[in-house]
């Protein structure tokens, strides 16, 4: 059940974040493909599916056991899932940066930010309820 509450609340937080920024999104690969932004729910599927793992699978059992040993909650998401979703999303961003001529600079670090508070604040509420 726990999972199920989790899930919901990653996709309830990163489409809050996607609403909030759809201009943004829209006008960088508008400007970058020159035709409309079009989601292919597949890729979307897949996507959520990834930070969903990585964030049950991987992030909360370290997060879980280092924990046991009575390191602040808080320190270590930021540490762990913080970290983690900075370097994925950082590296997508910055791959895209590298490869794409009109990336926008800003948008790469507002949506690394974001993979580093979502990667954040999905473990510790996870452990925390």
């Amino acid at each position: 059940m726990k999972i199920i509450l989790i899930i919901i609340l990653i996709l309830f937080l990163d489409f809050t974040w996607l609403y909030l920024n759809a201009n943004s999104y829209k006008n960088l690969v508008l400007k970058i493909q020159g035709s409309p932004l079009i989601i292919n729910p597949i890729g979307a599927i897949l996507a959520y599916l990834c930070v969903i793992i990585t964030i049950i699978f991987y992030i909360i059992p370290i997060i879980k056991e280092k924990n046991k040993k009575g390191v602040n909650l808080l320190y270590l998401s930021l540490i762990y899932g913080g970290g983690l979703g900075f370097l994925m999303y950082g590296i997508i961003n910055t791959t895209n940066i590298s490869i794409f001529k009109n990336y926008d600079l800003l948008v790469a670090l507002k949506d690394t930010l974001w993979g580093t508070f979502l990667f954040t604040i999905i473990p510790y509420i996870y452990i925390k309820i």
